[in-house]
């Protein structure tokens, strides 16, 4: 996981693309610590499950686009990670303060969904909260719904057996205030490959999700 910092750009040449910014403390204070930094070093973030995370590199190619970050001023404010060359400390990976500012604030506004079970085991209730939270992704990897030989899988799908002595139903609910209320299932679809560890990539509200699991099962 990422160990981000804050500091202020003091000095930036736009000809050569390089600068010093000055590290910042807990308190937003100016300390005496400067490190160099590149802009070639800028990246994109996106969503992560608890906190932002760095994407993709500036000058890097994305679904036909190239993305530039743009070119720092001095006096504005940076989000980065540490790294090292032969002189010593210096930024690793650097991005803009407000953009790390808005995903912040996007992850913490995230909706909270639950997975509800209503069934009966032979008698027994089997009733209960599957799963609750607000990551979508992991909601997806644990309770896949899937592509397997052309036909669409749900691990959740309600059904019964030996007779109806055994039933389960499954729905959604989103928390809206301090109620639960009934929604559509907020699962990514996983596009899987029959026996293979497949890497699957949905794109869900300007996220990227990859799964890494072997996620293609009878059950």
């Amino acid at each position: 996981m990422d160990i981000f910092e804050h500091g202020i750009v003091k000095f930036f040449n736009e000809t050569k693309k390089f600068g010093f910014v000055t590290v910042v403390d807990d308190n937003g204070n100016p300390t005496v610590e400067e490190l160099f930094f590149h802009h070639d070093s800028g990246y994109f973030l996106r969503d992560g499950d608890e906190e932002p995370e760095f994407w993709f590199r500036t000058g890097a190619t994305h679904r036909g686009e190239i993305y530039t970050i743009l070119k720092p001023k001095a006096g504005e404010k940076l989000v980065f990670t540490r790294g090292r060359n032969a002189k010593g400390e210096k930024v690793g990976k650097w991005t803009f303060t407000y953009h790390y500012d808005s995903i912040v604030e996007r992850i913490a506004n995230r909706p909270t969904y639950r997975l509800m079970r209503s069934g009966s085991n032979y008698g027994q209730d089997a009733s209960g909260v599957v799963w609750q939270g607000q990551d979508i992704s992991d909601l997806s990897a644990e309770h896949p719904k899937y592509l397997r030989f052309g036909k669409v899988c749900d691990s959740i799908a309600s059904g019964s057996a030996d007779s109806g002595d055994m039933y389960w139903n499954y729905r959604f609910e989103q928390l809206v205030g301090d109620d639960w209320k009934r929604c559509d299932d907020p699962r990514v679809f996983l596009c899987c490959l029959p026996r293979h560890i497949q890497n699957a990539v949905a794109y869900r509200g300007g996220r990227e999700t990859r799964y890494d699991r072997r996620c293609c099962h009878t059950g």
